[in-house]
């Protein structure tokens, strides 16, 4: 297949170093190519804004893990690079040598254009769901009649519904995935656990919430965000031990 982005799209997987053999599915990948759409949060984050693609990934992710596969994920792109960003991901999937094998694209779940964008993508045989960013939106963003239409819709069509907010927001979840239980929701960085920051009124939240959320049958919550974050894992770790 023919690129339009560029020929690092395809490369073979290196061999691996067995640092840490054991097989992991990354749930949660990131690629940029800021030359094909753009990503404003990324404007203050330097060492993040520039082409991060296929080969960089490949080598310095399978220098101490055994990557067997992956998800892309979406980077919360500008409105205008939603589509262009789809057909990176569908580009890099299509690649058999690359390990991710589908993807989570980009979303307005509140647009009432909802329905026409997510269309495009129905046949595309790696396209799971989509994304939203809540960090700026408002608390009660998701209440609203259009986004639970939209949220029910992706159930309709068997697509999952992934959505990445702050820890002390993630309550706001209760009240939305019962509106929608047919469909699947994937709630990244386990609800947010960068923003704990050893907060304890933060933390007594977020655990009361996914107390309440893992009960239900269509929610699952993404084991990601983890690294850097020690006094966060102290912290529910002692939470737990409390509470049991």
């Amino acid at each position: 297949m023919m690129s339009r982005f560029n020929s690092s799209l395809k490369i073979l997987l290196p061999k691996k170093t067995n640092k840490f053999n054991v097989p992991i599915f990354d749930c949660h990948q990131h690629l940029w190519n800021i030359n094909s759409w753009h990503s404003s949060w990324l404007n203050g984050i330097p060492k993040l804004n520039r082409n991060f693609e296929v080969p960089r990934y490949i080598n310095e992710i399978n220098h101490s893990m055994n990557v067997i596969g992956s998800i892309l994920v979406e980077t919360d792109p500008e409105l205008s690079g939603f589509n262009e960003e789809a057909l990176y991901m569908t580009e890099v999937c299509t690649e058999k040598n690359n390990p991710s094998f589908a993807f989570i694209g980009s979303c307005e779940i509140g647009s009432i254009y909802f329905s026409k964008h997510i269309s495009q993508f129905l046949k595309n045989p790696f396209y799971r769901g989509c994304r939203q960013v809540l960090m700026n939106k408002p608390l009660n963003f998701l209440k609203q009649t259009i986004c639970l239409s939209n949220i029910q819709l992706l159930g309709r069509k068997k697509l999952l519904f992934e959505v990445l907010m702050t820890p002390e927001n993630l309550f706001t979840m209760v009240d939305v995935i019962s509106s929608c239980k047919n469909t699947v929701f994937i709630i990244d960085h386990c609800g947010g656990i960068q923003g704990l920051k050893g907060d304890k009124e933060k933390i007594h939240s977020w655990y009361k919430t996914i107390e309440t959320l893992s009960k239900f049958e269509n929610v699952v919550f993404k084991l990601s965000g983890l690294r850097g974050i020690k006094k966060n894992l102290r912290c529910l770790r002692n939470t737990l031990i409390k509470n049991h």
